[in-house]
Formats: C-alpha cells, structure tokens, sequence
C-alpha cells in the first residue's frame, strides 16, 4: 500500500509540474494572431497532456488488474492521443512558419532535439502505445490478418512503448527548456522562474517515479 501511495503522489506531483509548465507558455500567447504563435501554444500543451499521461501510465502500472487498471490506461492512451496530435500540430506550424518566411530549418539545438523529439513521438511513441494495449487487440489483429505471432512479443512491444515514451519526453523537456526565456514570450523573469521549476520539477518527479515505482506483482 505504501508504494502505491508513494506512485500516487509522483504521478499527481510530476502531473502538475507540467500542467503549470504548459499554462504558462501557453497562456502568453492567447489569442492566437499568427502561425509562429501556434508552435509554442500547441507544444506547451503537449508537454502538459504527455506529461500527465506518462504520470499516469507509470502509476497505472501498480494497480492490479481491475476495471480502474483498464480506466487508467485507457486516459493516459487518450491524453497520449491528444498530446501526440497537439505535439505534431506544432511542429508543422513551427516548419510552415518558418518555409513561409523562407528560413532554414535545423538551425539551432532547440530545433535539432525538437525535431528527434517529434522523430520519437510520430515513429515510435505513438504507433508502439497503440500496439501494445490489450484492450485495442491490435497485435492479435495483425497476427490473424498476417498470420505472424507478433502478440506473443507484447511484453517487449509494451517495454519499447515505455522506453520510447520517456526518450521522447526526455528530448521534449530538454528543447522546451532552451526556449523558456525566449523573447516572444512576454512573462518576465519570474514567470520564467515559474515555467523552469514547473517544467524540470515535472520531469524530476517523473524520472524518480519511472525508475524506482514497483508494478503491482512486485508491491509486497
């Protein structure tokens, strides 16, 4: 019980690292009034539904087999969907922006690990999530339209799901952070303040309860 409890207080700590990480770039620039503006919208609020969900999919993983387990699962995989979607929609809008303004791509750190981030997400994360949720029954689906035997390889699809998940998570949080004091952000020094402790206490809440939170086969 008491790992349970501990799991719990990770997933809400890092979930709410990174919903007020999101609040506050987000929030500087609404109402939208140009296709720039749409990239650090989307993708802070990317951070902010991938964030929780990986929360939640990491606390998920210590309830035993119940219907609250598959309720679990089932929000983090919706959150991961809209998340996953805002976070693609923002990319393009940074890559239209900038081919609009006839500018090049790649040009700085920030660009290179947002792109491998989205690289992550869109190859892997994603489709990998999909594959490896029972309740979907897609690796049963291929292996009855294929007749392969993928599905007896869940343990390592759901493994790579995490694996991938947390690389990309990794790479997003280290590119947000490189452009929290950017100057189209008009928050000042403390809402600075306040979107660094959010962004990096999310992701330290995250990463401790990623590497040391029991599943629930191993909670003595």
């Amino acid at each position: 019980m008491a790992s349970a409890r501990y799991a719990s207080a990770l997933a809400v700590a890092s979930s709410i690292g990174f919903i007020v990480f999101g609040v506050t770039v987000a929030s500087q620039f609404v109402p939208i009034d140009s296709l720039y503006a749409w990239h650090p919208t989307l993708m802070s609020v990317a951070i902010a539904l991938c964030g929780t969900s990986s929360a939640l999919g990491v606390y998920a993983r210590t309830i035993p087999p119940s219907s609250a387990r598959l309720r679990a699962f089932w929000t983090h995989m919706g959150l991961n969907v809209i998340g996953g979607l805002c976070w693609l929609c923002g990319a393009y809008a940074i890559y239209a922006n900038k081919r609009k303004s006839g500018k090049a791509h790649f040009t700085s750190n920030h660009g290179v690990v947002g792109a491998l981030a989205t690289a992550v997400v869109l190859c892997a994360a994603l489709p990998l999530g999909d594959l490896s949720f029972g309740a979907l029954g897609m690796l049963a689906r291929i292996d009855s339209i294929l007749g392969t035997r993928w599905s007896r390889h869940l343990a390592s699809v759901k493994r790579a799901h995490r694996l991938s998940s947390h690389l990309a998570m990794c790479l997003g949080i280290v590119a947000a952070s490189m452009r929290t004091g950017h100057i189209s952000i008009g928050y000042g020094e403390a809402g600075r303040a306040v979107a660094d402790f959010a962004l990096w206490g999310g992701a330290l809440a995250l990463g401790i309860s990623a590497v040391s939170t029991p599943e629930w086969n191993r909670i003595k």
